[in-house]
């Protein structure tokens, strides 16, 4: 299975929303991540000062014994809090909430200072501080140490609004990149298109559309030359079709012209081979060589004859109901090849029909088979729905695919493949106009048994013209 690849203005409509995608979200995590630590830094600069206050604001009095009662003033700080100096232990904390961390403890006990941790518990930032009422050569009996916990929450609710918005943004930029993108790219893309339709209608006969663009149009350079060239097509392909209508004329007058001098030549050909018998046998043998030379030229003659009917459109049929397999038989009997063919036919076969055409479709199948492959030779005729289907089966060398592709064209011979051969090349082309007239359809096969040319014709009436002969 073959995928198609996306075209050039998918591509860059794509290239456009990714790169916009990618700036935007780079961009909007920059910002957030800014923002998250300047929201989180001011709540937690707040909530720092504010203790400390609290610790400097008790110093003074503070009693030197730090009784029980004192460390409960430090009970209401945060959400919750611990206060102990000694053995004296004051705790407030709220159930379910982490105990500080022993990192935080550990630096407690060795700072001056306060000091802090933010912690995420379960998607919930919380914020320790601790700090000692005091300086430490303050004449107590023990140092007072206190803890307190507090909830970024709102903290962290603004830094979740700030995520939306900022993946709000992204997703809204990178739908305007991307309608950005499929209209740069359309507009990029379309006098491609318009070169590419103008390219495909260059067929003779039909009517081209001139190209245009803009002076300033990066493609205007191509447009013109597409113009001159496609000028210049039309006039050598009018030249060309001149020239071939004027040779096909040429042949068929000359092949006319020749055909009665040549149906004189036949006939006295015939005369010199009826004679043939009583003369010496050197003027024997030049006169049976002329007798077939002769009918050879009589046979190439009607068939180039024929063939221009049909470049001219001349060719038309004469169409009666028929047995075809009367058609069949007298054909065989009057080539001759009745008593070499054999005939296989289930019994009548109806069908509107050219007789004379179909005459000549079998004689140039038959005459092919015998000059080409090898008997016995087989011609099969039944029924088959709406067609008659005839075959021609000969025993001769299978014949190679690339040389079937091109048996039915004019003046091909598959002499290295089947023999040598004196025929025109024009025998199995003429057949498959006259099938082709008759809107039926003319195919060949090959296995290891010979070859089989095969002719459907619709059993009904195709069309029913006149036959314009000279």
């Amino acid at each position: 299975m073959n995928i198609r690849r996306p075209g050039l203005q998918a591509r860059l409509t794509a290239l456009v929303a990714a790169v916009a995608l990618i700036a935007a979200v780079a961009t909007s995590a920059a910002v957030y991540l800014q923002a998250r630590s300047n929201i989180f830094s001011t709540a937690q600069d707040q909530i720092l000062s504010g203790f400390t206050d609290t610790l400097d604001s008790a110093i003074p009095w503070f009693e030197q014994m730090q009784p029980e009662r004192d460390l409960y003033e430090f009970s209401g700080i945060g959400d919750g809090s611990t206060a102990w100096s000694g053995d004296i232990h004051i705790d407030t904390w709220p159930p379910g909430t982490p105990e500080p961390p022993q990192e935080l403890l550990a630096r407690l006990q060795q700072s001056d200072l306060p000091v802090f941790q933010r912690v995420d518990s379960g998607g919930s930032p919380l914020f320790y501080v601790g700090g000692r009422v005091g300086e430490r050569d303050l004449p107590l009996g023990a140092p007072t140490y206190v803890t307190a916990v507090f909830g970024l929450g709102e903290a962290q609710a603004q830094i979740d609004s700030l995520e939306r918005r900022a993946a709000a943004v992204a997703v809204v930029v990178s739908a305007l990149a991307a309608l950005i993108g499929l209209w740069t790219a359309r507009r990029l893309v379309l006098p491609l298109r318009r070169l590419n339709a103008a390219a495909a209608s260059l067929v003779p006969g039909q009517p081209r559309q001139e190209l245009t663009a803009g002076a300033s149009h990066e493609l205007a350079e191509l447009v013109a030359t597409f113009n001159r060239a496609a000028a210049e097509l039309d006039r050598t392909v009018a030249d060309l079709a001149a020239k071939e209508a004027d040779a096909r004329r040429f042949v068929a007058d000359v092949f006319h012209e020749l055909r009665t001098p040549i149906a004189a030549l036949v006939a006295v050909a015939e005369v010199l081979d009826e004679d043939a018998e009583s003369m010496d046998a050197d003027t024997a043998r030049a006169a049976r060589i002329v007798s077939r030379g002769t009918e050879r030229l009589s046979r190439l003659t009607e068939d180039v004859i024929e063939i221009s009917r049909f470049d001219s459109g001349r060719a038309g049929l004469v169409t009666e109901p028929h047995d075809l397999v009367e058609v069949v038989r007298e054909s065989l009997h009057t080539r001759g090849f009745d008593s070499r063919v054999h005939l296989d036919v289930d019994g009548p076969v109806v069908a509107v029909a050219d007789r004379r055409r179909i005459d000549i479709v079998l004689g140039n199948l038959v005459a092919n088979a015998f000059a080409h492959g090898r008997p016995p030779v087989q011609v099969s005729l039944h029924a088959d729905g709406h067609d008659a289907v005839i075959t021609v089966t000969d025993h001769g060398i299978p014949i190679s695919a690339d040389v079937r592709a091109h048996l039915f064209e004019r003046f091909y011979k598959a002499d290295a493949s089947r023999g040598r051969t004196d025929g025109s090349g024009i025998g199995l082309a003429l057949a498959q106009e006259n099938v082709t007239l008759h809107g039926g359809t003319i195919s060949v096969t090959s296995d290891s048994t010979g070859n089989t040319f095969t002719v459907r014709l619709p059993r009904a009436a195709h069309v029913a013209t006149a036959d314009p002969r000279d």
